[in-house]
């Protein structure tokens, strides 16, 4: 899981509020991760916005929500394993090469785990 927190454009003045994403893959031509989310719209979304350099980096185009990465965290007493880690077949040219592994664009869960 990757952690941030909800902050202003300067990254100084961190609020109590963030975000968790789990880590899906990378993108080879960013250099980016992949988080898989589940609660926007009620939707499973693959996205590339998330920034891991530590520097505060905005979450909209508008630019008027900013997030800091915190780090990657696990649930405690998890003991990590070799197919936990990220290895070549997590990396994608592309996020749609990514949603083509993952069999869909995105998944409506309001109504559970059934699919469109």
């Amino acid at each position: 899981m990757a952690v941030f927190s909800d902050c202003d454009s300067t990254g100084i003045n961190i609020k109590l509020s963030g975000h968790v994403t789990l880590v899906y893959g990378k993108l080879l031509d960013k250099n980016t991760y992949i988080g898989l989310g589940g609660n926007q719209g009620d939707m499973i979304t693959l996205s590339p916005n998330y920034q891991f350099h530590g520097k505060a980096f905005p979450m909209n185009r508008k630019k008027t929500a900013y997030k800091i990465f915190r780090g990657f965290y696990k649930p405690k007493g998890y003991l990590i394993k070799e197919e936990d880690k990220l290895n070549a077949n997590d990396e994608y040219a592309t996020l749609k090469d990514a949603n083509a592994k993952l069999k869909q664009k995105t998944q409506d869960t309001s109504k559970g785990e059934s699919s469109r």
